[in-house]
Order: structure tokens, then C-alpha cells, then sequence
């Protein structure tokens, strides 16, 4: 999971700390990420991703295949739980 943010965005530096502690808790099954948007590097996504509000939050099969998308926050557990399959 990929999330593409900001860090001049609230809702993205709420988001950081859950993100962190899930990379941690679950870091063997799934990888989480965190993009910010505003860096030079980081630009070209914007447009790859078609990212149009932040935080989004983008879901990844293991072939690497956009499975869900989720515009704004989530909960830790709402993210387990799309990560594992199941609806959130």
C-alpha cells in the first residue's frame, strides 16, 4: 500500500504514525508506504497515480496491480483489512 501525501497536509501527517506503526506490526506480510508529493522526486506520480486529493491511499496486489483506492484517512484496522482482502 502506497499512501501519497503531504507534508504540509493534516490529514497526511495524521496518517503518519498509523502508517509507521503498521509497517511495523505487519512489515512480513505487507509493505506500507508513504509518498510525499511535494518533493521534486516525488512530482511525476501525481499524474502516474492520477492523485487528486490527499491522503491517498492506494492498495496493491503482489503482482503489483491497483486492487483499491481510498481518498482521505483511515483507520489502522480499516487498512489491515483491505490489505488482507477483506471490505473495510
Amino acid at each position: 500500500m502506497i499512501q501519497f501525501g503531504a507534508n504540509a497536509c493534516a490529514a497526511c501527517r495524521e496518517m503518519k504514525p498509523v502508517l509507521a506503526a503498521l509497517q511495523r506490526e505487519h512489515g512480513t506480510r505487507f509493505t506500507v508506504m508513504n509518498v510525499d508529493l511535494i518533493s521534486q522526486k516525488h512530482r511525476g506520480y501525481l499524474q502516474r497515480f492520477r492523485i487528486q486529493l490527499m491522503p491517498t491511499q492506494v492498495f496493491f496486489d503482489a503482482a503489483g496491480n491497483e486492487i483499491h483506492r481510498n481518498l482521505g484517512t483511515m483507520s489502522s484496522a480499516a487498512i489491515v483489512a483491505r490489505l488482507e482482502g477483506r471490505p473495510s
